[in-house]
C-alpha cells in the first residue's frame, strides 16, 4: 500500500501519464489504417492456369492432374486441395492448416517452387504461366471498381487503358488491378491455302519461318578493340512491311511472306466483354494491400480520377468510380464516435445527479483515457481500425466506467464522513479493490473463450474479445490510479450543503427507500421470485428452440451491391452472354429507383463467386452498385428481394442467381452438399435427384452445382495409313488443324 500511496501522492506523474496517454492515443487513432474487415489470411491459395482451346478433359489430364498430384505429394501442412477443370482453364484451390505467419510463408514458397517446376517440366508448351494468388480479407473482393468508356474504342483507347492500369498499380495502397474488357493487339497472318498447296509447303513451314525471323536472341558478348560488347539479334517488329518481306523457302525458290498470306493488325479474340451505360467499357477491379488505409486509398483514387479527367474528356473517354466499400467503414467510425459521445454524456449526467459535478467530470474523463490507451495498444499490435474493432469498442463502452463509478462512490462516501482526500482514496481502494478487480476479471473471463474459436470464423471474432479485454484492463489502471490521484487533490467541502446538494441527497434517499421496499418484497416471497426468474429464462429458451428467434452464427449487414449471375448453355458465344447480362441489368433497373442505383456494369466471359471466378464465354454477370441508405430509401434486403423477383431463376436457357456479399468471413452457401463417386455419370444422376428435390421445396433458392458442361466437341482421329501414303509427318497434320481452327501463336 505504501507504493500505491506514493503513486497517488505523485500528482505530477499521474497528470503527465494521463496527458501522454491521451496524446499517444489520438496519434495512434489517426495513424491506424481504416479498413472494412480485420486483416485475415485465410490460408487459401488459388492457382489458375490457362490452356487456350483445350476441352475440360484435356485441361484435367494435361494441367490439373500434374499440378494437383505434385502439390499433394510434396507440399506439407495441407488441409485440402480441390480443383475445377473447365474449357481452357484449370483452377486449383489449396488450403493450408492453421500455421504461423513464418510457416505459412515457407509453405507458400514451397508451393510456388513446385508449381513452377511442374510448369517447366510437365505442362504442354501452349499452357500459360500459372497465376498463384493468396486469398485474404483484402484481396477476396475489390475495394473499388472503375470503368473507362469510349464512343468508339480504338487502338489509342486500348493503349490508354493499359497505361491507366499501370498508373493505378502505382497508387499507394493498391495491391492488384484486374483489367476486364480489353484485349492485347495482334499481328495476324492469314495464309492462302491454295498458294501453299501450289508451292508444296504446309502451314507448319510457314510458322517455322516466321518464328525463326520474328524473335529476339541474346547472342553473347565479345571483346573488341573498343572494349567488351554485348551482342543481340533483334527480329521482333510491329512493322507490317518487315513481316511481309520475310523470305519463305519453297521448292520453286524464295517467296516473300506477303505473297502467301494477308498480314494485318487486329486484337486478340475477346475473353471478357464489359458494357457501361450501353457503351463498350473496360473495367478495373482494384484490391488493396494488407494494412493499407481504405479511406485514404479511395481519397487517392478520387483525386487520381479528377487528374485524369483532363486527359480523358478531350479524347471523348469517360472514367468513373462505380463502386467502393468505404461507406460502411465511414458509417461504423461515425457510429462509434457518436456512441462514445453519448456514453460519456450519460456517465457524466448520472454521476452528476448522485455525486456532484466535479466528481462526475473526473469520472467522465476516464472514458477518453481508456479509449486512448486501447487504440495505442491496438496500433502497436499492428491492427487496423475496422468494423470488428469498432464493434468491440462499442461493446466495451458500456463497461468502461463501472469500476470507476464504484471507486469514486466509495471515495465520495469517505469524504462525506469527514476524512481527508488522500485518506479517503486509500481507504476506498482498500475496501473495493478486490471486488472491483474480481468483477473485471470475470468479465474478461467471459470474453476470452471467444478468442479460442478455430478457423476463419475464429480469426474474425478473435478481435472483439481482444479489444474488450484490453479496454477493461486499462479501465482498471484508470480506476485504481488516475481517478484516486485526481480526486485526492480535489477540494470537496461538505461543511456547507448547497441547495443542489440537498436535492441530490433527497433524491438518493428516495431511490434507496423504494429499492429497499422492492428488495424486502422479493426476499419475503423467495419461491415466487425464483419461479418468476426461471419462467423468464424458460421463455427465452422456448423462443429459441421454437424458431421464433432465427439462428445465424455470423449475422452481418450485406454490402450495398449485387451480382446477378447468369450461366448459359456452353454453346453460347461471349456476345450471346453479354445480351443475357444486359437483359438482366434492364430487369433489375426496372424495379429499382434511380436514386437507389449508383452504377451498373454488365460483362460476359467471367462470373465472380464467393470462392473463385468462373471463366468462359457462357458466363455473364450484371454488377449493380447501390447508393447508401438515405431518408426513406429501401434497405438492402428489400432491394435484394425485389431484384430476385424481377430476374427470377431462369432467363430463357440461362440459369440466373443473385450473389450478395456480407460483412465478415466468407461463409459460402448456408447448405452445401458434396457427392463423391468413381464415375461422373453416377455422380451426376445423384446430383440431379438432389437438385430436383430441393427445387421442389420453396424454402430453397439459388441451387447451383460446380459441375459445368462443356462446349460440343468435334473429335478427330489421325489416319495413319493416309498420312504415310502422303509422305508427311503426323505433327504436320496437327499443326495444320491448329492453324486453321484456332491459329498458332508464333511469338510475343
Amino acid at each position: 500500500m505504501n507504493l500505491l500511496r506514493r503513486f497517488l501522492e505523485n500528482h505530477v506523474l499521474a497528470n503527465l501519464t494521463f496527458g501522454l496517454v491521451i496524446i499517444l492515443g489520438i496519434l495512434a487513432y489517426q495513424e491506424m489504417p481504416r479498413a472494412r474487415d480485420p486483416e485475415i489470411n485465410f490460408n487459401w491459395i488459388d492457382i489458375t492456369t490457362a490452356l487456350p482451346g483445350a476441352s475440360s478433359i484435356d485441361v484435367e489430364k494435361r494441367v490439373t492432374d500434374p499440378i494437383e498430384d505434385t502439390i499433394s505429394s510434396t507440399v506439407r501442412d495441407l488441409r485440402f486441395v480441390t480443383s475445377t477443370s473447365r474449357e481452357g482453364v484449370s483452377s486449383i484451390l489449396v488450403r493450408f492448416n492453421q500455421l504461423s505467419k513464418t510457416e505459412f510463408r515457407e509453405r507458400v514458397a514451397d508451393l510456388r517452387r513446385e508449381v513452377q517446376n511442374v510448369y517447366t517440366d510437365q505442362l504442354p508448351d501452349e499452357a500459360l504461366d500459372p497465376q498463384i494468388r493468396e486469398i485474404t480479407s483484402s484481396s477476396g473482393f475489390p475495394t473499388a471498381s472503375l470503368v473507362l468508356t469510349a464512343q468508339s474504342p480504338d487502338e489509342a483507347f486500348r493503349r490508354y487503358a493499359a497505361d491507366l492500369k499501370l498508373a493505378l498499380e502505382r497508387q499507394p495502397g493498391v495491391d492488384e488491378v484486374l483489367k476486364m474488357g480489353s484485349e492485347d493487339p495482334e499481328l495476324r497472318i492469314a495464309f492462302y491455302p491454295e498458294k501453299l498447296l501450289g508451292l508444296a509447303i504446309n502451314p507448319n513451314d510457314l510458322a517455322d519461318t516466321v518464328r525463326a525471323y520474328f524473335s529476339d536472341v541474346a547472342i553473347g558478348d565479345m571483346n573488341t578493340a573498343n572494349g567488351r560488347w554485348l551482342v543481340r539479334l533483334e527480329g521482333t517488329s510491329s512493322s507490317l512491311d518487315e513481316l511481309e518481306a520475310f523470305p519463305v523457302v519453297t521448292a520453286q525458290g524464295v517467296v516473300p511472306l506477303g505473297s502467301l498470306a494477308e498480314i494485318y493488325r487486329s486484337s486478340a479474340e475477346p475473353s471478357i466483354l464489359a458494357h457501361y451505360q450501353g457503351q463498350p467499357a473496360i473495367m478495373f477491379n482494384i484490391t488493396k494491400q494488407e494494412q493499407a488505409n481504405t479511406l485514404q486509398l479511395l481519397d487517392n483514387l478520387n483525386q487520381f480520377i479528377e487528374r485524369q479527367q483532363a486527359v480523358v474528356i478531350p479524347q471523348g473517354y469517360h472514367l468513373a468510380l462505380v463502386d467502393d466499400q468505404t461507406i460502411s467503414t465511414r458509417d461504423a467510425i461515425r457510429t462509434m464516435q457518436w456512441n462514445a459521445g453519448i456514453g460519456l454524456s450519460l456517465v457524466i449526467l448520472v454521476v452528476f445527479i448522485f455525486l456532484g459535478g466535479r466528481i462526475a467530470l473526473l469520472t467522465g474523463i476516464g472514458i477518453p483515457f481508456t479509449l486512448a490507451a486501447t487504440f495505442f495498444i491496438l496500433h502497436a499490435m499492428g491492427m487496423s481500425l475496422n468494423n470488428t474493432v469498432l464493434l468491440g469498442v462499442v461493446i466495451a463502452l458500456g463497461m468502461l466506467v463501472d469500476d470507476a463509478v464504484v471507486v469514486v462512490e466509495t471515495i465520495y462516501y469517505r469524504l462525506q464522513q469527514g476524512g481527508s482526500a488522500m485518506e479517503a482514496a486509500m481507504a476506498a481502494l482498500q475496501e473495493v479493490a478486490a471486488p472491483v478487480f474480481t468483477s473485471v476479471l470475470t468479465t474478461i473471463a467471459a470474453f476470452l473463450p471467444l478468442m479460442l474459436l478455430p478457423g476463419i470464423m475464429g480469426d474474425f471474432l478473435r478481435v472483439i474479445p481482444m479489444v474488450v479485454c484490453i479496454a477493461l484492463a486499462v479501465s482498471l489502471l484508470e480506476a485504481f490510479w488516475m481517478l484516486p490521484a485526481h480526486v485526492s487533490v480535489m477540494r470537496v467541502n461538505f461543511d456547507k450543503t448547497s441547495a443542489l446538494q440537498r436535492k441530490r441527497q433527497h433524491f438518493s434517499r428516495n431511490i434507496r427507500h423504494y429499492y429497499s421496499l422492492l428488495l424486502i418484497r422479493v426476499m419475503r416471497h423467495p419461491v415466487r421470485s425464483l419461479l418468476g426468474i426461471v419462467g423468464v429464462a424458460a421463455l427465452a429458451v422456448l423462443l429459441l428452440v421454437g424458431g421464433v428467434i432465427n439462428v445465424n452464427f455470423f449475422a452481418a449487414d450485406p454490402y450495398r451491391l449485387l451480382y446477378i449471375n447468369a450461366e448459359s448453355p456452353a454453346r453460347y458465344t461471349i456476345d450471346d452472354s453479354m445480351a443475357v447480362a444486359e437483359q438482366l441489368e434492364r430487369k433489375a433497373l426496372a424495379v429499382l429507383e434511380p436514386e437507389e442505383v449508383r452504377a451498373t456494369v454488365a460483362y460476359s466471359g467471367i462470373m465472380f463467386t464467393q470462392t473463385e471466378p468462373y471463366f468462359g464465354e457462357n458466363y455473364s454477370q450484371a454488377f449493380i452498385s447501390l447508393n447508401p441508405i438515405r431518408g426513406d430509401m429501401r434497405d438492402t434486403y428489400s432491394l435484394i428481394a425485389a431484384v430476385e423477383d424481377a430476374v427470377g431463376e431462369q432467363l430463357g436457357e440461362s440459369k440466373v442467381s443473385v450473389l450478395v456479399l456480407e460483412d465478415g468471413p466468407p461463409v459460402g452457401q448456408p447448405v452445401s452438399v458434396k457427392v463423391r463417386g468413381d464415375r461422373f455419370e453416377d455422380i451426376q444422376a445423384v446430383v440431379d435427384k438432389i437438385s430436383a428435390h430441393l427445387q421442389a421445396d420453396p424454402r430453397f433458392k439459388n441451387i447451383n452445382t460446380d459441375f459445368k458442361t462443356g462446349s460440343p466437341q468435334l473429335k478427330l482421329t489421325l489416319d495413319g495409313d493416309a498420312i504415310q501414303r502422303a509422305g508427311i509427318a503426323p505433327q504436320v497434320v496437327t499443326a495444320a488443324l491448329q492453324s486453321r481452327v484456332d491459329g498458332l501463336l508464333i511469338g510475343r
